[in-house]
């Protein structure tokens, strides 16, 4: 998928920094001896880390748990952590990601949505 300063191609994402600058870095999901999520990187950064790990039965299920928890901070605090906005977003993005692998070599492209 491309954007206006950069690109993500299988794992990896190709970039323009602030200063203009090409960066390349790599998406790692890092995994436990039995196989499951401890956490995601972005270069040496890490941009998701499973609260969850020592849980067991969680399985494929991890979006779901984390909905609920952060549906328990909602109910306690009124703060929405996952806007209906967000959701959209991230639903458009997958359909665009379905797109690029049914039109291989084409350039797909991704407009302003409304909830934007």
């Amino acid at each position: 998928m491309q954007g206006p300063r950069g690109e993500i191609k299988d794992n990896t994402v190709v970039f323009l920094d602030k200063d203009s600058k090409v960066q390349r870095l790599e998406i790692t999901q890092n995994k436990d001896a039995e196989g499951r999520l401890v956490n995601i990187t972005l270069g040496d950064d890490v941009v998701y880390e499973n609260d969850l790990l020592i849980t067991k039965g969680v399985g494929g299920n991890l979006g779901i748990c984390h909905m609920l928890l952060n549906m328990k901070k909602y109910i306690e605090t009124g703060e929405c952590p996952y806007s209906l906005a967000s959701a959209m977003q991230d639903a458009h993005y997958t359909q665009k990601f379905l797109e690029c692998g049914r039109k291989p070599l084409t350039l797909v492209k991704s407009e302003t949505m409304p909830w934007s």
